[in-house]
């Protein structure tokens, strides 16, 4: 009677675990694994039991009991198919798939739908779970999939991966500043070529102060351009342009130069008499920026320093004084 009992226990005990095979199966990766130390537990206890129900061979109740589970790869934050990834040029970035299965999947590694194999740019660790770029470049950018396969099916990661480039900007590698000259009331431009990924944000600084378009000052092209209208000589001075991004900073510096022409006070011509034998005194007075040179003429061609015509120069510069002894037409210019 005890026998019976006992066979008619295994029996129940079959059916129960057979629905609830093809029940759990189908329910989410968590019960899954719930399902797997459930049929652990429970094997052992029969394998306590000499008999098993009804002449139930071992390995095909085993193979019921320990189905295969389909890989399921854990996804970063747990939201949609494709995670992003953005690194800096020459940086590193790593690349995880992540997944359970029985019997553990085969992971392979695809970028832009092409297969990836483990080398010196793309590092990819013993049983593919990570894939490592050591000195991300340019090219480095795309699309990244993880494939996870085994013999109850597959499933896949995908990864956005942009590298980032810092700013550069065209003409800014030597040392010195360049040079621009504009004359005054006129109209120059500062040119600030910027490339970089994503696009850098400009800056202008004049003698470290910085710039707002306004007044005499435009910034056109989202900043890659620094307009200064109807010049005057106090926007001479220093011109730097920053650009700025989450992937570095880069600079070039610029001297603007305003001219001012030559201009010479008072009439022109003006009369001086002397008498002869005696001495007289010219004074030319002249403005311009960068401080004009003056030199003295009469009729004959340049008048030169010697015993009876002394050239003194003014104070600044911007003021010659002609002392003559003799009586002769002059200019100055």
């Amino acid at each position: 009677m005890l026998c019976i009992y006992t066979y008619i226990f295994y029996f129940i005990l079959y059916f129960i675990f057979h629905f609830a095979h093809f029940t759990l199966c189908t329910v989410t990766f968590f019960l899954s694994y719930t399902y797997i130390l459930l049929c652990l537990v429970l094997s052992v206890l029969l394998l306590l039991s000499t008999n098993f129900p009804l002449g139930i061979n071992k390995v095909y109740f085993y193979s019921i009991l320990f189905s295969s589970v389909p890989p399921r790869v854990i996804r970063p934050g747990g939201v949609g198919d494709a995670a992003s990834r953005e690194v800096i040029l020459n940086n590193p970035v790593s690349l995880h798939c992540d997944t359970n299965a029985v019997p553990p999947p085969t992971l392979t590694w695809y970028k832009d739908g092409r297969l990836l194999a483990s080398s010196h740019a793309a590092l990819i660790s013993p049983g593919g779970r990570v894939l490592q770029i050591p000195r991300s470049q340019a090219e480095d950018s795309g699309r990244y999939t993880c494939v996870a396969v085994n013999e109850a099916g597959e499933d896949s990661l995908q990864y956005d991966v942009r590298v980032l480039l810092p700013p550069t900007i065209r003409g800014a590698g030597g040392d010195a500043p360049d040079e621009v000259t504009v004359l005054v009331n006129r109209t120059t431009q500062l040119e600030c070529q910027v490339d970089g990924s994503p696009a850098p944000k400009v800056t202008w600084f004049q003698n470290s102060q910085p710039v707002v378009s306004d007044g005499p000052h435009r910034l056109l092209s989202n900043g890659r351009t620094l307009q200064v209208l109807t010049a005057q000589v106090s926007d001479t001075g220093r011109y730097v342009c920053v650009a700025d991004s989450v992937a570095g900073t880069a600079e070039k510096s610029f001297n603007l130069n305003v001219h001012m022409p030559p201009s010479i006070m008072g009439r022109s011509p003006e009369s001086v008499s002397v008498l002869v034998n005696g001495s007289v005194s010219l004074s030319c007075e002249a403005t311009g920026f960068p401080p004009p040179t003056v030199s003295w003429l009469n009729d004959r061609g340049p008048v030169q320093a010697h015993a009876n015509a002394l050239i003194v120069p003014g104070a600044g510069g911007d003021r010659d004084d002609l002392t003559l002894g003799t009586k002769r037409a002059l200019g100055c210019e």
